[in-house]
């Protein structure tokens, strides 16, 4: 009777900790099966920020800052960081309605025009539907010392489009850095800095200088000589011949 009381207890012993293991097993399923979209989550979220590193690496390497608009209604405007070689960021006031467009900032790898003066920033605005931008405001941060380094006040820098100066604005200084501000109706080709002022010199009045003419060698006249000293030719003798048709006409007449 004792040998059975204990074999009960053996197999219950077995059985229930089969039931333990089971248990624990189910447990673990499930604990992995609720933490599932936790990973899958994860997953993604490294991966996209693994994207967007790659092409802000890329934006910031090769200078260019590229922002797509799925729409903009009439009348809006859009603001957007650049950090495009001095360009901080700008807004773009649009007259009409745009879908499906995008905007491109870069440094220009060919130049269009050159500043004839000292430049410190250069950069392209590009727009797919430029015919309905009505404005567009830009601000710069350059360092103080670039500018006392180009041999330039903090009041001489300007902003140009195309060779033609904009009216300028400088918005403060923080730091060591200078804010400027201006405005555009077009887009293009940039460019922050100075412009040398070409400097005409005054129109020298030509005076007439009256030259000597040429004058002609004077011909000396031979000086008259006085007859006193002209030679004198005494008459040639009388031939015969002579003699006697002078004593003939005598004679006859």
């Amino acid at each position: 009777m004792a040998e059975k009381i204990a074999k009960k207890k053996i197999v219950r012993k077995i059985v229930n900790k089969q039931a333990s293991r089971q248990k624990n097993n189910f447990d673990s399923n499930n604990n992995n099966s609720n933490n599932k979209p936790f990973w899958i989550g994860f997953g993604i979220l490294l991966i996209f920020s693994f994207v967007m590193i790659i092409v802000f690496s890329q934006n910031n390497l090769t200078g260019r800052t590229i922002q797509n608009i799925a729409l903009m209604p009439k009348g809006s405007e859009l603001f957007m960081e650049a950090k495009v070689d001095g360009l901080k960021d700008l807004t773009i006031h649009f007259s009409e309605q745009v879908k499906n467009a995008q905007i491109i900032i870069q440094r220009p790898q060919l130049i269009s025009w050159k500043l004839p003066g000292v430049e410190l920033a250069r950069f392209t605005i590009s727009f797919t539907d430029e015919d309905k931008v009505s404005r567009i405001d830009l601000r710069t941060k350059i360092r103080e010392d670039k500018i006392t380094s180009a041999g330039l006040s903090k009041e001489e820098l300007k902003f140009y489009l195309n060779g033609q100066e904009l009216e300028t604005t400088l918005e403060k200084i923080d730091g060591s850095y200078v804010f400027y501000t201006a405005s555009s109706a077009e887009l293009g080709e940039f460019v922050i800095g100075k412009k040398e002022v070409e400097t005409t010199l005054p129109a020298v009045e030509e005076t007439g200088v009256i030259e000597p003419s040429p004058t002609e060698p004077e011909t000396q006249q031979p000086a008259p000589v006085p007859a006193e000293s002209l030679p004198t030719s005494e008459p040639e003798p009388e031939s015969f011949v002579d003699r006697v048709l002078n004593t003939l006409k005598n004679i006859f007449n």
